[in-house]
């Protein structure tokens, strides 16, 4: 299944080309994040626009977007 990755600021650049990622059907944020190489003690979770956490089931399709807990706090 396909979800759409979007990082910001100061995250590693890795994200997937065309920002979609092919992950198997029950992957986790979480899983999503190791197979980005995001540290997720350092990053906010958002699924569809709505925070999630690490253990949250992905569905084909979803938005995930990852923005580090440092920024997140200052807005």
């Amino acid at each position: 299944m396909l979800i759409e990755i979007r990082r910001f600021a100061t995250l590693p650049p890795h994200t997937p080309e065309n920002d979609r990622l092919d992950v198997a059907e029950g992957t986790t944020a979480g899983e999503a994040m190791h197979i980005l190489n995001i540290r997720s003690a350092e990053t906010l979770i958002l699924v569809n626009g709505v925070h999630a956490g690490p253990d949250r089931i992905l569905n084909d399709g979803d938005r995930l977007a990852f923005v580090p807990a440092a920024e997140a706090a200052n807005s």
